[in-house]
């Protein structure tokens, strides 16, 4: 794991033992030198880059709006099922 004060970059393992990077940003987009600061920690730490990917750019505002409608949904759910 790495924070600073611009992201944070977190390296976890799926249950078949690929290892994934995951770089979160406070900002909309990381300047270059940022993604290439990162590559290069993980080569270093011997972590080979196999492919990458940016997702989920400027995507809060409607992931918090899907998560509201999620919790609403779940709440009226309950309220329906359990007398």
């Amino acid at each position: 794991m790495k924070a600073v004060g611009s992201h944070v970059v977190i390296t976890f393992c799926s249950p078949n033992s690929e290892l994934f990077s995951v770089i979160l940003s406070r900002h909309k987009s990381l300047d270059i030198i940022e993604v290439r600061g990162v590559k290069n920690m993980l080569t270093r730490r011997g972590l080979a880059i196999v492919g990458t990917r940016e997702a989920c750019r400027n995507y809060a505002a409607a992931l918090t709006a899907n998560l509201v409608m999620v919790f609403a949904v779940m709440l009226l759910g309950k309220r329906v099922f359990d007398p």
